[in-house]
């Protein structure tokens, strides 16, 4: 079984945490609001494993791919519907965006938006899995774990206007 590493690093909307292993993203976080302990806390929470070691070496070429138009290939663990709600975000091209209505009705389940809205504020490999390109039906931005500034930030980014 391969360890699970972690880093902190500088990208261009802040100070994130990743955690991973040497070949994979399982958590990409955006910690301005959060101390690197309440991360390192969440992730482990996440990832069920009290096994965390800090190895930025290990993960440094993963963390250099995160913002490029390659990105570093991901692991996510989840319940089997949040992977079918997170593979749908994958989905979202860039410089579009997408309602929980849409994800709901895209993974056969209309009538669970409430359960898609969950899903999708549990991803836990932000920007890199698109829940930032969710929106509410009614076209405002709805929530962001990281703070609606963030999500801002790189809809902006994305030429995605709001």
């Amino acid at each position: 079984m391969n360890a699970t590493y972690f880093s902190f690093a500088t990208s261009p909307f802040g100070r994130i945490f990743v955690a991973g292993t040497t070949t994979h993203i399982t958590a990409l976080y955006f910690i301005q609001h959060i101390t690197e302990q309440e991360a390192l806390a969440q992730a482990a929470k996440q990832l069920k494993t009290n096994t965390l070691i800090r190895n930025d070496k290990a993960l440094a070429h993963l963390t250099q791919q995160i913002f490029t138009p390659t990105p570093p290939p991901l692991a996510p663990q989840g319940t089997p519907f949040q992977m079918k709600v997170w593979q749908a975000l994958l989905l979202i091209p860039q410089g579009s965006s997408a309602t929980y209505t849409d994800i709901a009705q895209h993974i056969g389940k209309p009538q669970s938006v409430r359960a898609v809205a969950n899903a999708v504020g549990r991803n836990p490999i932000s920007y890199l899995i698109p829940c930032h390109r969710v929106i509410r039906k009614d076209g405002s931005l709805g929530g962001f774990r990281w703070g609606i500034s963030i999500k801002k930030e790189i809809l902006k980014q994305e030429n995605i206007f709001f």
